[in-house]
């Protein structure tokens, strides 16, 4: 039987991918700090300071719109056309983080929901080197929240149920591409 959650994954081809400059998180929370390499679901609200983000092309081509939503490293960027539709549906699922790029506001959210539990580990597979073949659940032990993330990939995907799907789709927000494949591959 077929997941009934799907994972995220930016549409690099037609959209600009996010990235936080090493000086800017450092600057703002702190010299110490691994944000951009820790996919980790720790919170860093308590700490955080707005920061510029920038945005950069990822593939060939003339690429040069900027996403309302997508996915990097375990975590969303987020547009304030896309907090504004979303907000309510996955605020319990993890934190806004504010941040600026192009003289605009927006958000990475950092998704702090973990569906460990419910992974099915006898169907998971991962190669001779340790990357993911696939991934698998148990649906009748997964929780019903919009977001969620899974140590098994190390925090680096995000999962979404048909809700949250259908609340971008309603909503029209570029970007974002939702895939019932839950290998490794990009």
């Amino acid at each position: 039987m077929p997941s009934s959650k799907v994972s995220i994954r930016p549409d690099v081809k037609h959209f600009l991918w996010f990235n936080i400059d090493s000086k800017e998180f450092r600057r703002a929370l702190g010299d110490d700090t691994l944000f951009h390499m820790d996919e980790s679901p720790v919170s860093y609200l308590e700490h955080w300071q707005t920061m510029e983000i920038e945005f950069y092309r990822s593939s060939a081509g003339k690429v040069s719109a900027i996403p309302d939503i997508s996915q990097r490293y375990g975590r969303l960027f987020i547009s304030q056309d896309a907090h504004a539709a979303l907000h309510p549906l996955i605020d319990s699922c993890g934190e806004f983080l504010p941040v600026t790029y192009n003289k605009m506001h927006g958000y990475i959210f950092n998704v702090l929901t973990l569906s460990d539990d419910a992974l099915d580990l006898n169907l998971c597979k991962k190669n001779q080197w340790g990357e993911i073949d696939w991934i698998a659940f148990d649906e009748q032990k997964l929780q019903d929240s919009p977001l969620f993330r899974i140590e098994y990939d190390n925090y680096m995907g995000v999962y979404c149920n048909k809700q949250f799907k259908k609340a971008c789709e309603d909503a029209g927000l570029q970007d974002v591409r939702f895939s019932p494949d839950l290998s490794g591959a990009p």
